[in-house]
């Protein structure tokens, strides 16, 4: 995905642990502002394609 970060979490620096006991809700590393979210969602892969 291309874009810009526009916003980074400031407590993982405190409690990097953060991402692994709330990875949905208070662990997230950043907001970023996509270049091209059309393009970047269709090469997007999930679930059984990934395997």
């Amino acid at each position: 995905m291309e874009g810009e970060v526009v916003e980074k979490n400031e407590k993982l620096f405190d409690k990097p642990d953060l991402i692994n006991e709330d990875p949905y809700g208070e662990g997230w590393i950043a907001r970023l502002k996509p270049a091209n979210l059309e393009k970047d969602l269709q090469d997007l892969l999930t679930g059984e394609e990934v395997i």
